[in-house]
């Protein structure tokens, strides 16, 4: 039996009351869902901005935010990769901003270098091959054309590298530190299969090599300080660092 009858409906009174019914279910059913909206909205997030709780990712409404996004994808989630590239001193992603003024004919002159100069291998880096808590689509392209190589047999994959991975989810790549003297490399079909991405990739997914940067990050600031070069142009008055 129906709590308000027909011809209560019809009243005023039972209008009223059946449209705070609907209103109730309506915020009811809306509270349940939210919590799964917000899951959907973070599966297409990084480690950038995972902690938001925004129903539409920022990335997708401002330029500023998807501009900071492509750094991130573009210096493997690593900060210290950026520093060293833009010669800044950032702790985060999200306190960069984008370039003033208009950028496009730096954008052509550097296109234009790049094709009149070979640039070995070793004096770039790819972005977008490996992620803290992601996997950026790089890493997942890598994945397949490793997979696609092996006929996707895992166990010949296993022989032919040494690796111990039971599944094409766990595998990896971690980009030469070309830098770094702790670095090692070892040829083998996963860097062929990397240099090939790497040389196919478009120009604003590489990372190029900048050792002014590594030099500041790897000998000036852990002695000095990151903030600012003060203590260091004090100790060392004829070479200075105020370019920096």
């Amino acid at each position: 039996m129906a709590i308000i009858s027909k011809m209560e409906r019809r009243t005023v009174w039972g209008r009223l009351v059946m449209g705070l019914i609907f209103a109730f279910l309506t915020a009811g059913g809306l509270s349940i869902l939210y919590p799964f909206a917000i899951m959907v909205s973070g599966s297409v997030r990084s480690e950038m901005d995972e902690a938001d709780l925004d129903f539409i990712p920022e990335y997708l409404t401002n330029t500023d935010s998807l501009y900071q996004k492509f750094l991130e994808y573009k210096y493997n989630q690593d900060i210290e990769f950026l520093n060293r590239a833009h010669l800044d001193r950032h702790f985060h992603f999200r306190s960069i901003e984008p370039p003033e003024g208009d950028t496009r004919e730096l954008s052509r002159f550097f296109a234009a270098f790049l094709e009149e100069n070979h640039i070995p291998h070793f004096w770039h880096r790819l972005g977008g091959i490996r992620g803290i808590r992601t996997v950026p689509a790089n890493a997942r392209a890598f994945r397949e054309r490793v997979a696609e190589y092996f006929e996707h047999d895992l166990e010949k994959f296993k022989q032919a590298t040494g690796s111990v991975d039971d599944s094409w989810l766990a595998l990896s790549m971690t980009p030469p530190e070309w830098l770094s003297r702790q670095y090692t490399h070892v040829p083998g079909p996963l860097h062929d299969l990397y240099y090939d991405m790497l040389h196919e990739a478009p120009v604003a997914e590489r990372d190029y090599m900048m050792i002014d940067g590594h030099f500041l990050q790897t000998i000036i600031y852990p002695r000095y300080g990151r903030v600012s070069t003060v203590s260091y142009n004090e100790a060392h008055p004829s070479t200075p660092l105020d370019s920096y």
